[in-house]
């Protein structure tokens, strides 16, 4: 419901978001000859990237690529979809009954107009790590879960498209039914004080170092390595540009976070 609010598109666009029941009915609608006339139509090998990380022989490697992949073109040619920031959508809190589920889930969501270019780029992550995204060392996580014991799982997350002025901030958390209101209240009362008080050296520098060593951690992976050589591909960019935007983590302050 939150994505489908976030992205009021009609129900004839792709960038539509269907409710659970429409996915269903989709599912149940769709032929076989549908996904044939998909496949022939819009796949292909005319636009992609491909990223190989390992031991590996690249001349070798990208020969047995190009020959596997000759001739493959789609009728269609690859265009992207944009995505960018719809008109400001108006505050609004909904309340699905689920008498069948143990458990209830809170979600809130809000949509910004920047790209991960932005200069308050950095300071964002940042601050988004210290509201939520540090696990339980989060300004939510200390909250809800430890002090409050309201739920087990309470975590933020902000992201920010590389190519549309569109970023979106969320909140999200599992508890009892009977808690919800104690948790919303909870969640509103923690954004509040971060955005009275702001928050301190100590903060940052723990948040900073946290998510620092969580990219290093993610290097380590050779199927996270090649994603992001990918993206970067696609984007143009290389490591480059996340070496640098780890120096301008690094060079943040409390002033500047809290700012943003």
């Amino acid at each position: 419901l939150v994505q489908s609010l976030l992205n009021p598109y009609p129900k004839d666009d792709i960038r539509y978001v269907p409710t659970i029941d429409e996915s269903i009915a989709r599912l149940q609608s769709a032929t076989l000859d549908q996904v044939k006339r998909l496949h022939t139509d819009f796949l292909g090998s005319a636009a992609g990237e491909l990223t190989i990380v390992g031991d590996f022989d690249p001349d070798a490697g990208l020969l047995i690529a190009k020959s596997a992949l000759a001739g493959w073109k789609a009728p269609q040619p690859y265009a992207r979809i944009a995505t960018p920031p719809p008109a400001a959508v108006p505050g609004s809190r909904h309340v699905i009954n689920t008498p069948d589920k143990a458990n209830a889930t809170y979600s809130a969501g809000l949509n910004l107009a920047m790209r991960d270019d932005d200069p308050d780029y950095p300071a964002l992550v940042i601050g988004n790590y210290i509201m939520g995204a540090g696990t339980l060392a989060s300004r939510l996580g200390v909250r809800i879960r430890q002090q409050e014991g309201l739920s087990y799982g309470v975590s933020s997350s902000f992201t920010a498209s590389s190519q549309d002025k569109r970023a979106t901030f969320s909140i999200t958390a599992i508890c009892n039914p009977q808690n919800m209101a104690r948790l919303e209240l909870c969640v509103q009362e923690e954004l509040a004080r971060v955005l009275k008080d702001g928050i301190t050296a100590d903060e940052l520098a723990k948040a900073r170092q946290g998510y620092l060593e969580s990219l290093k951690v993610s290097r380590s992976s050779d199927s996270a390595v090649a994603g992001s050589l990918a993206a970067y591909r696609y984007l143009g960019r290389t490591m480059a540009w996340q070496a640098e935007l780890e120096k301008k983590i690094n060079a943040l302050t409390p002033e500047t976070v809290n700012a943003a």
